[in-house]
Order: C-alpha cells, then structure tokens, then sequence
C-alpha cells in the first residue's frame, strides 16, 4: 500500500469519529472566567482576574438552563426554551435535533 493510500484510509476512518468530538466543541465557545460585554452589535471579551471573577460571582446572575439568546439587528433577545404547540421543544426547531438532558 502506497503512502498517499494510507494517508487517505487512515483519513476516512478518523474523520467520521472526529466530526462529532468538533460538533460538541462547538457548544463549549465560551471561555471560563470571560467577561463578555455587547454593544451596538459587537461582542468584546477579556479574561478576568480573581479579584474580577469574585466580582462577576457577586454582581452576575446565572442564565437558566435552556435560555437562548438570538443577535439580530445589533440587539440580543433572550428566550427560555419550552415546548411547542407540535410537542418539539423551541431548540430542537432551530438546531433539528434534541438537546436537552430533562424538563427545565
């Protein structure tokens, strides 16, 4: 077996195990300790300090599972994840499939 053959053997069976592993690291975007701030339809990012991150924990209030934000018009919309009047929940209608690990 040539070495381009192997190359592209080994490819076609890594690629249908790695495509899922980069699929669930698309829902892990955001960074631990970041404070993310949005204005006029821009997002800036900085990576706090503990004195920082102890001020985030005090002042900020955590998002309840299954709130989604949607960015349209340089604002942010939030919404709570539910069941629909067709029985799918609101995030399978967006993303075509269920990720939900139980009611919220």
């Amino acid at each position: 077996m040539t070495s381009l053959a192997r190359v592209l053997l080994a490819s076609s069976l890594i690629l249908p195990v790695a495509a899922p592993a980069f699929a669930d690291a698309e829902i892990q975007t955001l960074k631990e300790r970041n404070i993310y701030l949005f204005m006029n339809g821009k997002m800036m990012s900085i990576t706090t300090t503990e004195a920082g991150h102890a001020l985030a924990m005090k002042e900020f209030k955590p998002l309840a599972n299954g709130t989604m934000i949607y960015a349209s018009g340089g604002k942010l919309y939030v919404g709570q994840d539910r069941k629909m009047a067709n029985g799918k929940m609101l995030h399978t209608e967006f993303f075509g499939k269920d990720h939900s690990v139980g009611p919220y």
